[in-house]
C-alpha cells in the first residue's frame, strides 16, 4: 500500500505542477486512473482488513467526493 501511495503521490506531483499548463497530456489521465486504484484500494482496505462500518467508510468517501467536485468548480469559475 505504501508503494502505491508513492506512485499516487508522484503521478500527482508530476500532472499539477509539471505539466499545468498542458490539460490534455497524457499524465493527467495516468493520474486520474492512479488515484481511482489508490482510493479502491482504500476503501477495500478500511472496509475487509480493518473492518470499519460500511456507513462510516460511506461517509468518508462521500465527503472526498464531495470535496473534490467542490474544489473542481472552483476551478472552472476561475478560468
Amino acid at each position: 500500500v505504501e508503494a502505491l501511495m508513492l506512485v499516487t503521490s508522484v503521478c500527482s506531483f508530476w500532472a499539477d505542477y509539471v505539466h499545468v499548463e498542458e490539460p490534455d497530456h497524457v499524465i493527467h489521465q495516468i493520474d486520474r486512473v492512479v488515484a481511482f486504484v489508490s482510493v479502491a484500494c482504500l476503501s477495500y482496505s478500511s472496509l475487509f482488513i480493518l473492518g470499519l462500518p460500511f456507513m462510516y467508510c460511506f461517509c468518508a468517501l462521500a465527503g472526498a467526493v464531495l470535496l473534490f467536485l467542490l474544489s473542481r468548480s472552483r476551478k472552472r469559475r476561475s478560468e
